[in-house]
């Protein structure tokens, strides 16, 4: 997407970051739900909040 967004209206509307993920070539969008998971991931293992705390 060319657009540049602010990423909070991201968070908050979800109908734009539909629109917005749906827009995503395949390669983008490939390298945003890699990242995701990796969130995810982190999350799961407990890794984010020491990550946060040091």
């Amino acid at each position: 997407m060319s657009l540049t967004l602010n990423q909070n209206v991201l968070i908050e509307s979800p109908s734009l970051r539909t629109s917005t993920l749906s827009n995503l070539d395949d390669a983008r969008s490939s390298d945003v739900l890699n990242k995701a998971k990796a969130l995810v991931f982190a999350f799961g293992m407990g890794k984010v909040g020491q990550q946060l705390n040091s």
